[in-house]
């Protein structure tokens, strides 16, 4: 098990001197451990360190019921966001961090097609956010292995509203299979072959060569042919077997079971809405109210952004529609005004393009309430008008998640001794 920093740091006021010395008296009295010894050995060196390791820790031995699994939890379909504030109150920082579920490890071939498509989405993605729309610092695409699960994950950190960082990843995920689709093979051969290249490439220290080793036996894969096996299988991977995987995963349109959670850090610059803000307004309405106060809007309230995202919806001028009710507000409300029209009125203005996100949403119907398939009301959990649902009790969520069965190693080591 593991437990979040918040759910740690109440319980070390209660821990005590005299508890750490009970803790420290009593932690080895049974235990399981494993060994790997790496280096200028002989065997018979090996076994020696492994005996001294049992003679100094005394322990009888951990039943096997007792021993830790490496279970995690198996999300259920769905659209999850976690908000916290920074903890940092002088921050301007804000962050995304969005991870989709993409399959099982034990499939090497979807290993190796999310691999692969992490490649190809990293600079697209990074020219994109970073360059073109400098939305944030920190920009990146990586992909995540949590026990037998993986994931392809998303990451933005920089001044924008988390709403409207989640709102462009979001854009950016809808609108890649068509540049998916159009990738030319001569690239995507490239790809392959770098990445082929990268995976064989022989370790350079015992260090590397032992941590590949471990990563084996603590996974409890001890899968050690695993590198020649996974380049094989990358070369074989082709266009179509890309396109496939990121309907089945990752493209939230077609994917039968979409499984995704988004971690927000809200600034306390930035106007983060409360539980029940979350659950009576859309993700466009808090992307607007973020974006208009970030540029100056600074009283615009959140029923106030929803009402514009809803008459300019129903509008036949839509864009240009809402904007002439932002400029009423403001020609009403600020002294200012010409220096902030001219600031929102730009092209590339955040809330132009946060406008423009809200008419596609509304015209194209989007929601993700179909992908879920709990209602997880019965815990307290808020729903957004477009179906993505606020954890608002780590625990409780947790809780509510069925456990991942560990998967079967693709080699049962068997004993000499």
């Amino acid at each position: 098990p593991s437990w979040h920093y918040t759910q740690v740091l109440p319980e070390l006021n209660k821990v005590g001197l005299s508890d750490l010395q009970s803790f420290a008296d009593h932690v080895a009295d049974q235990a399981f451990f494993t060994t790997l010894v790496a280096g200028d050995f002989e065997e018979s060196d090996a076994l020696d360190i492994a005996s001294k390791v049992d003679t100094l820790l005394n322990s009888t031995a951990l039943p096997e019921y007792l021993q830790s699994n490496g279970r995690v939890i198996s999300l259920d379909p769905g659209y999850f966001v976690y908000q916290a504030a920074a903890p940092e109150k002088k921050t301007k920082n804000s962050a995304f961090r969005g991870e989709i579920y993409c399959g099982d490890t034990g499939d090497r071939q979807e290993a190796m097609a999310l691999m692969l498509l992490k490649s190809i989405i990293y600079e697209p993605f990074f020219d994109q956010l970073r360059t073109k729309e400098q939305l944030g610092y920190q920009v990146g695409v990586s992909h995540k292995k949590y026990g037998s699960s993986q994931y392809i994950t998303l990451i933005v950190q920089g001044e924008s509203s988390p709403a409207y960082m989640t709102m462009r990843a979001e854009s950016f995920i809808r609108s890649f299979r068509k540049q998916l689709v159009d990738y030319d093979e001569e690239s995507l051969a490239t790809k392959i072959s770098s990445l082929v290249e990268l995976i064989l490439e022989k370790p350079k220290t015992i260090f590397k060569e032992a941590s590949e080793l471990w990563s084996e036996i603590d996974s409890g894969n001890y899968d050690f042919g695993a590198k020649a096996k996974s380049a094989q299988v990358l070369k074989s991977l082709t266009k179509s077997h890309l396109i496939e995987f990121w309907d089945k995963y990752i493209n939230p349109d077609t994917a039968p079971s979409y499984k995704r959670i988004d971690s927000q850090i809200w600034s306390s610059f930035t106007l983060q809405p409360t539980e029940v803000q979350f659950g009576n307004y859309s993700l466009s309405a808090v992307a607007l109210q973020g974006c208009l106060h970030q540029e100056g809007v600074a009283n615009i309230s959140l029923s106030a952004a929803n009402d514009i995202i809803a008459s300019s919806s129903s509008s036949d001028h839509g864009v240009p529609f809402a904007l002439k009710m932002i400029q009423d507000i403001i020609a009403k409300d600020y002294h200012d005004s010409e220096e902030l029209l001219v600031k929102i009125m730009e092209p590339t203005s955040k809330t132009r393009i946060a406008l423009q996100m809200a008419m596609d949403q509304a015209a194209e119907k989007r929601s993700f309430a179909a992908a879920g398939s709990q209602n997880f009301t019965k815990i307290g959990m808020h729903q957004s008008p477009d179906g993505i649902w606020l954890i608002n009790d780590i625990r409780r969520f947790k809780a509510s998640q069925q456990l991942k069965a560990r998967r079967l190693p693709f080699n049962q080591p068997q004993p000499i001794y």
